[in-house]
């Protein structure tokens, strides 16, 4: 089987105006529908044996169905290099450059939702597809107008992180939740009205203790609950340095440590029709998992998953 990844559409350049007027996030949305296309081609240049080299990422095999305002289709990487092949006959490999090779990703958008289930591959992973989604979406949005966050399987997450034998630094970037105003106030509590003053579209903080020592950040607490929650609805990421109970430096990385992820099957995951409908399906099973986890008044995180 092969694993179908998620990540959280954002709105971010606009969210501010957006709580203050609800018609524009449909607004938004359906410009995102009608303006996503083939056309659209992003080009990366990079230098390499005193050569430079370009790779080219643009969407193709588009499916549009206005009923649902859903996109299926590829994310695709194009770019000249060498290929490896074993030569029987003289037992022995060679090598043959070709213009024009591809690695793609398959993807379903669900645009009402803001949810995109994807695969990766071999040469295209699934941070170089958040990255380049949002790269071709600004070839006629405005730069920042978009932020996509890895979904993470929360239970996993937190299963790893109270697996740490010490803390010591702690890194999370949140950015404001698409999902309502009063969800803002859920992650960043009294203080959200100064933030929201600044203008800011993303906020970091970090937080760590010395080395030297044996303390420990204390990471059951209510603190990290509302960040945990963030993780878990889709609104941030985050990166825990420390050591494990041999006083090994560690780092528990969200995107890379605990991606939320469901199966779908090989031979199914390249047709653009089959990964429609299971793409349908695993985020109807997602959006479930995200409705489960909520704050308790005691500041507890609930409902999370764990694989």
């Amino acid at each position: 089987m092969a694993q179908m990844y998620f990540y959280k559409f954002n709105i971010n350049a606009e969210i501010y105006n957006v709580y203050k007027d609800e018609t524009l996030q449909e607004k938004i949305l359906n410009q995102v529908f009608e303006k996503l296309d083939s056309d659209m081609t992003y080009e990366y240049g990079f230098e390499e044996d005193e050569q430079d080299k370009m790779i080219e990422y643009k969407f193709c095999d588009l499916l549009k169905s206005s009923e649902d305002l859903a996109i299926t289709g590829r994310l695709v990487k194009i770019y000249d290099g060498e290929v490896e092949s074993y030569d029987r006959k003289n037992d022995t490999v060679t090598q043959v450059y070709e213009e024009d090779r591809a690695a793609s990703a398959t993807f379903y958008f669900d645009i009402l939702n803001e949810e995109i289930a994807f695969i990766t591959r071999q040469g295209f992973g699934y941070l170089q597809f958040g990255t380049y989604f949002v790269k071709l979406l600004e070839q006629k949005f405005p730069e920042g107008s978009f932020a996509l966050i890895l979904e993470k399987n929360i239970g996993e997450l937190k299963s790893k992180l109270y697996a740490m034998n010490r803390v010591l630094k702690v890194t999370c970037a949140m950015i404001p939740p698409n999902a309502n105003e009063a969800e803002f106030t859920t992650l960043l509590g009294a203080s959200v009205d100064e933030f929201k003053e600044t203008g800011a579209t993303k906020y970091v903080q970090s937080m760590e203790i010395p080395a030297k020592g044996k303390n420990s950040i204390k990471v059951k607490t209510r603190f990290f609950n509302r960040l945990l929650y963030a993780l878990g609805k889709g609104y941030a990421d985050m990166v825990v340095e420390g050591r494990n109970k041999n006083n090994e430096k560690i780092t528990l990385n969200s995107d890379e440590d605990a991606p939320y992820k469901l199966p779908i099957p090989e031979s199914e995951k390249d047709s653009i029709s089959a990964f429609r409908e299971h793409g349908k399906c695993n985020l109807s099973i997602l959006l479930k998992d995200k409705a489960l986890i909520q704050m308790q008044d005691n500041g507890e995180v609930n409902g999370d998953k764990e694989e």
